[in-house]
């Protein structure tokens, strides 16, 4: 069985799961992430969410995706928090998160990252350090800004400044 972050058991033994479909490419890693991960998250199934990250990390290991590492490990973040995980083991994902997406130049999965740990060091009453880390993401970007993901961040900073 494998174990997640948080040392408890995410998922049914690797013999019992069902198999993605990944002939031919047949497995998307959008639908999984999209549809798994983040459908489990929404709908407060969060050992099967860490389940569906386990099957997208294979997936990104068999197709050569590692462009989406950063999002994988801000999802499993996402999904401990939610299910009463250790903050520092979701700081930890987060901070891997925003390391993948620095490393692949991935501005917006950085963001994204970025976001995600400063709103949790904002509710731990970090607002110094969780402004320093967004606010240098957030000027980075010069258009978009009527995406959801910079429209979060600038009401994010500005809960930070208040």
């Amino acid at each position: 069985m494998e174990r997640s972050r948080a040392g408890i058991s995410s998922m049914a033994p690797r013999e019992n799961r069902v198999p993605l479909e990944i002939e031919e490419g047949a497995a998307d890693l959008r639908s999984v992430i999209g549809t798994g991960a983040l459908g489990y998250l929404r709908a407060g199934r969060y050992a099967e969410g860490l389940s569906a990250i386990a099957e997208a990390r294979d997936l990104v290991t068999l197709q050569d995706e590692y462009w989406w590492e950063p999002e994988l490990h801000r999802l499993e973040g996402d999904l401990l928090l939610a299910s009463g995980g250790s903050p520092a083991l979701v700081e930890e994902c987060y901070r891997d998160a925003l390391g993948s997406a620095h490393q692949h130049e991935a501005k917006s999965w950085e963001l994204r990252a970025a976001a995600s740990l400063a709103r949790l060091w904002h509710d731990q009453g970090r607002r110094g350090e969780a402004r320093d880390l967004l606010a240098p993401v957030y000027v980075w970007f010069t258009e978009g800004f009527d995406t959801p993901d910079l429209k979060q961040t600038k009401s994010l900073l500005a809960a930070l400044d208040a």
